[in-house]
């Protein structure tokens, strides 16, 4: 008793002790913790101050055993306040440290663990960059190996096409020669012909011939009077005309056939070399099938790699956006605990009064 005597004593006193003076900054100083803390509490500031305002001169009235229910009442609003900011700024902090990767502060093993994502993710997308180049170089190196390739067996078709037809021409020169030897020389060799006239036309036949197979002109010149000459007339000229002919016409006709004969293994040639460029061909297109399914591979390995990384990247983005605001929050929080204990200390020596000679500290006068 008395000390709630003496406490009473230096409430009323008009020269307070130099206790009593240390005792009410103490309580000035909380005061204008939990104000700074009511600043941030929407729509209710100014009813918080005024609670605050009807706690105040209590703590230096009564001891606790005289205090009543309303005045703890008013206390009790005025820290439901404050618990309700609390509890909505660790809201915050729950919300955004999943976004950080780590639960500590300043702890940056989360970030730290982030960047290392982030270089990775960042090396791979590279990686599958190069490959996918290289990828496309070597489809483009198998291409145009198998134009080239392709290129040359057209080449070798052109080459058997033309000694096909070499040899179709060459036949049918024998095939035409020899039916012109049946049809003409043969006639003016045995005299089966009437006239003069008869025997000009089959020598106009044989002298395109004649002319291909380069005789000498008293060649021609002797072919053509035998060949209009009687039979009876003209035997002095069939060994220097009519043989001398046969044999000059039998020389073509070998050299054609020679030259049909020699065609033959060239064609040989042709065909064996287009199953080899075909079947190189072949394998060349197999090549580039492959290639083409390797830069299909690499393309997706690079899709995946770009979507991985910006992925890593909006995380990291994120985690910069959040850190200065998670870092807001920390102090926050620190702030709203030191404002707790300083309501705890008011609350603990409340007393309500409407005594207006009650002098109101002034840090909450305004």
């Amino acid at each position: 008793m008395s000390c709630a005597r003496r406490a009473r004593e230096e409430n009323t006193s008009v020269r307070p002790s130099a206790k009593r003076l240390k005792f009410a900054a103490n309580i000035e100083e909380q005061i204008e913790v939990v104000l700074r803390m009511l600043d941030n509490a929407e729509n209710r500031s100014p009813s918080c101050q005024v609670l605050l305002a009807s706690m105040v001169p209590g703590c230096l009235g009564p001891p606790l055993d005289e205090r009543d229910d309303s005045q703890m009442e008013v206390a009790g609003i005025v820290g439901q306040v404050l618990e309700e900011l609390h509890a909505a700024t660790l809201k915050s902090v729950a919300r955004i440290e999943p976004l950080v990767g780590w639960s500590g502060w300043p702890n940056q093993a989360g970030r730290t663990q982030i960047d290392v994502e982030l270089v990775e993710a960042k090396r791979v997308a590279s990686v599958a960059r190069q490959v996918a180049s290289q990828r496309r170089s070597a489809l483009c190196q198998a291409q145009r190996v198998t134009d080239g390739e392709l290129g040359r067996l057209q080449q070798v078709i052109r080459d058997l096409e033309a000694a096909q037809e070499r040899q179709r021409v060459v036949g049918e020169e024998v095939s035409k020669v020899e039916a012109l030897l049946q049809e003409h020389l043969v006639p003016l060799k045995e005299g089966l012909f009437d006239g003069e006239a008869e025997a000009r036309a089959h020598v106009d036949a044989l002298l395109p011939q004649i002319l291909d197979l380069h005789c000498e002109d008293s060649l021609k010149s002797s072919f053509v009077q035998a060949a209009v000459l009687k039979p009876d007339s003209r035997e002095h000229f069939d060994r220097i005309c009519f043989q001398e002919a046969e044999e000059r016409f039998s020389q073509g006709l070998a050299q054609w056939r020679g030259d049909m004969q020699a065609l033959v293994p060239v064609i040989k040639g042709f065909d064996r070399r287009i199953t080899e460029t075909s079947e190189r061909h072949e394998a060349f297109l197999e090549a580039e099938r492959d290639a083409g399914f390797e830069v299909q591979r690499a393309a997706e390995a690079q899709r995946t790699a770009e979507v991985e990384l910006q992925r890593v990247q909006s995380a990291a983005d994120a985690v910069n956006r959040v850190v200065p605001e998670l870092e807001t929050l920390r102090v926050r929080l620190a702030e709203e605990k030191k404002a707790m204990s300083a309501f705890n200390f008011l609350r603990d020596r409340v007393k309500f009064t409407c005594q207006s000679d009650v002098l109101w500290p002034s840090c909450c006068s305004s």
